[in-house]
């Protein structure tokens, strides 16, 4: 729970390669250090984990833009103004 919840922290404003990329470096040091894989089992683990997070974030994105017109219809309504949210987009 910790390792995710840093991860999710580190890779807010990432696009889908960063955050695949984060993810498959976590795995990799997740299996060799705390699991204690050989480096090739732990490549391995780091390297799928890079393929699902980034198929993962390719298709959660095409079905974000795809259904936002669907669940919300007066998306093109919105007006961005700086400074309203606590936080930067």
């Amino acid at each position: 729970m910790r390792i995710s919840t840093a991860v999710g922290v580190v890779t807010k404003n990432m696009g889908i390669l960063g955050i695949a990329t984060t993810n498959s470096g976590v795995e990799f040091s997740d299996a060799y250090f705390r699991k204690g894989e050989d480096a090739l089992t732990a490549a391995k683990a780091g390297g799928i984990s890079f393929g699902v997070s980034a198929v993962g974030g390719v298709l959660g994105k095409t079905v974000e833009k795809s259904s936002s017109g669907y669940f919300n219809p007066a998306w093109k309504k919105y007006e961005e103004k700086a400074g309203h949210l606590p936080y930067g987009i």
